[in-house]
């Protein structure tokens, strides 16, 4: 848009162009109120997934072959995921299908954004390979994390990890 809502509301100007295709990001006055209301939680949710985050670390390193980047970084970080490095030898679809079955879910983050359809199709990014960034991406998990966790089900996790990728 050309000019903004508040510029048109205080009579700088009386109208706007669209210029390219866009979103409307504004929040509703409810989800606004849920969002203040969230804030206030932040610092709490914060500390307890940095706490659940060094439980895992701790646990995790128990585990051969798993690799936890950002180790010692947790002071830095919200933490808001907590993503390992499988050994090169699992099957991480397997993995994540067993973790599944038992009741754990998991997630990739991020892909790399090269192997994105809309940058794969572009002409410069259609000949990059980036071999690094493609065997670590292809070695993610990220493992469930969330402020109301519990050490026994960070325990859980990991155990369940160990166990599939034994098996």
């Amino acid at each position: 848009m050309t000019t903004l809502t508040w510029q048109r509301h205080q009579g700088h100007a009386f109208s706007y162009d669209v210029t390219q295709l866009g979103y409307n990001y504004r929040p509703s006055e409810i989800t606004s109120a849920l969002g203040l209301a969230q804030l206030r939680k932040l610092e709490g949710f914060n500390a307890s997934r940095r706490r659940l985050t060094r439980v895992y670390h701790q646990r995790l390193a128990e585990v051969p072959g798993v690799t936890l980047p950002f180790v010692g970084r947790e002071a830095e970080s919200a933490c808001h995921i907590l993503p390992v490095l499988l050994p090169e030898s699992a099957d991480r679809a397997k993995v994540m299908a067993g973790l599944r079955e038992d009741g754990i879910q998991t997630s990739i983050h991020y892909p790399p954004i090269h192997q994105f359809s809309f940058y794969r199709e572009s002409v410069l990014t259609a000949l990059v390979s980036l071999p690094v960034t493609e065997a670590v991406a292809a070695r993610e998990l990220t493992l469930p994390l969330f402020p109301t966790m519990t050490e026994e089900q960070v325990e859980r996790v990991v155990e369940r990890l160990r166990a599939r990728l034994v098996g």
